[in-house]
Parts: C-alpha cells; structure tokens; sequence
C-alpha cells in the first residue's frame, strides 16, 4: 500500500486516480500521519458493505401517478373555492393572521 502527502495527492490526483483504478490502495498522509484512504469503489456503502442496489433494479415496480388520479381532488379543491367569497378569503387570512402572530410571542 503507497503512502502519499496532501500535497503530492493533490498534484498528482488523476495518477493517483489511475492507479485506484488498477487495483491499488493509496493512503493520503498529513505530516506523516495517515488522514484518508484512496481505494476502488465497488459498489459498497461507506461502511464496506454491498448495497445490493443497482440503477434501474426498480423498473416496473413503481407506479406513477396520472393526472387523472387527481381529477376529483381537483375538482373539490375548485369548487370549495368558489364557493368562497371575496370576504370569506380576506375573514380567513385575517384569522389565520392572527393565529400566527398570538403563536410566535414568546
């Protein structure tokens, strides 16, 4: 396993990179003392075990939502507030207004 300082890691990081890439095990020192490992990432959480995830492995086992599935809630939505007037809304935001600003006093 190589041993490397910060600031040769930072100079050379796409060498370094390459040689991850090959298979080794770079550890980056700060004075001397070992700070951060450079090694292959496969496939594994950062605890050094397989996730067992892969892009895609989810396909056809979601279902998506179509704007029709909320046609009716929609349609409720509107039509509570039509009903609503003009002095009902401004009634309403002045309660909740109010509401607020009792609640946030300390």
């Amino acid at each position: 396993m190589k041993q490397v300082n910060i600031h040769e890691a930072k100079t050379r990081f796409s060498q370094l990179v390459a040689e991850v890439e090959a298979g080794e095990e770079i550890i980056v020192a700060r004075n001397g003392k070992p700070v951060a490992t450079l090694k292959r990432a496969d496939s594994q959480d950062a605890a050094g075990r397989s996730n067992g995830r892969r892009f895609g492995s989810h396909a056809g086992r979601i279902s998506h939502y179509q704007e029709e599935d909320f046609l009716d809630w929609k349609d409720e939505v509107a039509a509570a507030m039509l009903d609503m007037t003009l002095q009902d809304y401004i009634d309403d935001s002045a309660r909740l207004w109010r509401e607020h600003l009792a609640s946030s006093k300390p």
